[in-house]
């Protein structure tokens, strides 16, 4: 069990990966929403591939790897489960799967207090080309975030969102738990 004052990391859900992405390109690059959507891509593309027991490094872009498209993959889930999946449902599934593990979280008491990293990204120099985490510029990417996934500046995701997605029994499980997020 973690001290209640040690920092934890940013954005738990079903994958680490935000956490990785946005320390690397905060320490390397200015805040730039196209980073934010590459990331918040990538979280959902690898909580759909992990769902579905793939490895993300098989489903990529290219041609090296066996599952290069969001058609090829669509099309393989449509012919193994019979149900007809094209390229934009892939996306909300993945969506939906974050939104789902967020809500849990939410439901466990996580918040924005918990989507922390070390400390040691906010005052220790890394080696180059990386440098120390800056809080206000780590804090505007987790509201870009948080708004790009249907969420509150707490991090709950929001009525509409989880209407959209289909997610109405958590909806109302959130609103029993009286932590559901009304709007953004």
């Amino acid at each position: 069990m973690r001290d209640k004052n040690e920092e934890g990391l940013a954005v738990k859900t079903a994958s680490p990966y935000f956490v990785s992405a946005t320390i690397w390109f905060s320490q390397v690059i200015p805040y730039r929403l196209p980073i934010c959507r590459l990331v918040l891509y990538d979280h959902r593309w690898f909580s759909l591939t992990d769902s579905l027991g793939i490895c993300h490094r098989t489903c990529g872009f290219g041609t090296s790897v066996p599952i290069n498209t969001h058609a090829q993959l669509a099309e393989l889930i449509t012919n193994a489960t019979g149900m007809d999946i094209d390229e934009d449902e892939l996306m909300t599934i993945g969506e939906r799967i974050v939104t789902l593990a967020r809500a849990f979280n939410v439901r466990r008491g996580m918040s924005r207090k918990d989507d922390i990293v070390p400390k040691i990204f906010f005052e220790e120099e890394p080696a180059p080309p990386r440098r120390k985490l800056d809080r206000e510029v780590f804090n505007k990417y987790l509201d870009t975030y948080y708004k790009l996934s249907g969420w509150n500046k707490d991090g709950k995701p929001t009525v509409e969102t989880l209407e959209k997605l289909g997610l109405d029994d958590v909806r109302q499980e959130l609103e029993r738990s009286d932590v559901l997020a009304v709007h953004i």
